[in-house]
Formats: C-alpha cells, structure tokens, sequence
C-alpha cells in the first residue's frame, strides 16, 4: 500500500571494527530515530548491521538487566565490546538485510 510513499527518519549509525552494542537515554529525546550499530564495519563481506528503534534497544537492555546497573542509572548508557550468547540470540531479529531496511523506517515512524 504505502510501496511509492516517501519515507524518511533520523539514524544514529555506531560503527565498530569487532563487535559493540549499547543502549543510550540521550537518545530518548529525539523522535523517530533508529539506531543502527555495525559491526566489523571495516570488512564489507562480513559487516553486520542491526538497528533499533528506542524503545527496541531500551527493551533489549531491560531484558540483559542493564536498566539496573549504576552504569545506567547513574551515566545513562550501558555498553558492551563482548556480547553474549544471550545479547546476539536477542539481536539477531534486528539484524538488517535491504529489504527490511524500509520497514524499518515505518515502524519507527509509528513508534
């Protein structure tokens, strides 16, 4: 229905040459934004891209328990350089191919 619609969002990308992912409150205060983190970003055959919405990314770091951590509570951001098997099985729906790329952008929107 909406397949000719134009349809555009802020993206906040975080690169990262091994593997990072983090959850940000600064980010609450912008609209419509997704959060994109790639991973070995420098190796265009095995870069991988997942993003989030905000409320997406608050509900993975609710479920990994870092919402409870001084890190969060006190600094606003919780960050890891070692996910976990648990971390990238809760990832994994997010990780982007082209296609979902647009549908992507419409959720956020409705977000």
């Amino acid at each position: 229905a909406d397949k000719g619609r134009f349809a555009a969002c802020p993206i906040q990308m975080k690169a990262s040459s091994g593997k990072h992912f983090g959850i940000y409150r600064k980010y609450e205060r912008i609209p419509n934004l997704i959060i994109a983190h790639v991973w070995n970003a420098p190796d265009p055959l095995h870069a991988v891209t997942y993003a989030f919405t905000q409320k997406e990314s608050l509900r993975i770091g609710k479920a990994m328990g870092w919402t409870r951590t001084d890190s969060w509570r006190n600094g606003g951001e919780y960050t890891t350089r070692s996910p976990s098997e648990r971390l990238q099985e809760l990832l994994e729906p997010f990780r982007m191919t082209p296609k979902k790329w647009r549908a992507k952008v419409l959720t956020s929107l409705g977000d």
